[in-house]
């Protein structure tokens, strides 16, 4: 393991300059979208194309994983378990593994902002949390937040 951090935000109310703002605190080089639907109609700040515009702009990479890593399949909420066995779930772990592995400063992001009532917590968080790796949830003021662990 190179880089054993991986950090989570979510933007909820918050500006995207907010955002990079704080990713930029953390020296974070890559933000990997997990959102299922990479758009916002109330924060089209947060659209998937603005997003990769303005990452660009700030010196960061914009990836989207949402595919893989979101928590919505076919439009609906499923239970984690069954998105667990998804094939393309374990690529998407794969990716964020080896984008550690290679050293790269990485955050998921999605636009739940209480990192409790997120994936990012309870599914991508946990898991790579089972797999060794530091979990670090920037909070609403931008504090970070060390994952402790679900009891599964």
């Amino acid at each position: 393991m190179i880089n054993s951090k991986l950090y989570t935000i979510g933007y909820g109310n918050k500006t995207s300059s907010e955002i990079f703002s704080v990713l930029w605190k953390y020296r974070i080089d890559k933000l990997i979208d997990v959102r299922s639907v990479p758009y916002s109609k109330f924060r089209p700040m947060f659209n998937k194309n603005s997003l990769m515009l303005q990452a660009k702009s700030e010196g960061l990479e914009y990836i989207f994983k949402g595919y893989e890593l979101g928590a919505k399949f076919n439009g609906i909420y499923p239970d984690y378990e069954i998105l667990r066995e998804r094939a393309e779930y374990m690529e998407g772990l794969k990716f964020l593994i080896n984008m550690l592995d290679a050293g790269y400063d990485i955050a998921i992001m999605c636009c739940e902002l209480d990192y409790l009532k997120c994936h990012r917590y309870s599914l991508i968080g946990e898991d790579m949390f089972q797999l060794g790796y530091e979990i670090v949830h920037i909070g609403k003021r931008g504090e970070l937040i060390p994952h402790e662990g679900l009891i599964l």
